[in-house]
């Protein structure tokens, strides 16, 4: 039973496309309404919740018909432009790694051409 609840949330979660602090907020009392429900009835399938609370996807588009236009585009802007900086943090960073390790890999190619190798002959 705490599974299925669980899972609703979870389905209602994953269809918001940025999870700012007024969408937690959001979150946090359609989680507490749910559990409230699902500790006083007794359901057997997830689609007696969907039937009780509407589907997952209603609850969302219910939620952004009340939100603010604004808000939702400048959440999305900053999401963006948060994951735009974070690849190309992560990009800089890689092409680094790999300069330094084909430098470090020629000097290593250089270090073992010349190291002197002699062999010890004996004339008796």
């Amino acid at each position: 039973m705490k599974t299925l609840c669980r899972q609703y949330i979870s389905d209602v979660k994953s269809l918001f496309p940025i999870v700012g602090k007024e969408e937690r907020i959001f979150l946090a009392k359609l989680k507490k309404t749910i559990e409230n429900y699902c500790d006083e009835e007794e359901f057997t399938s997830i689609t007696e919740l969907y039937d009780s609370f509407g589907q997952p996807n209603e609850i969302v588009n219910s939620y952004y018909s009340d939100v603010d236009t604004q808000y939702v585009i400048r959440k999305i802007k900053t999401a963006k432009a948060v994951k735009f900086t974070i690849m190309a943090f992560l990009l800089v960073y890689l092409i680094s790694v790999i300069i330094y390790g084909i430098k470090t890999y020629t000097q290593y190619e250089k270090f073992i051409d010349s190291m002197v190798y002699y062999e010890e002959i004996t004339i008796e």
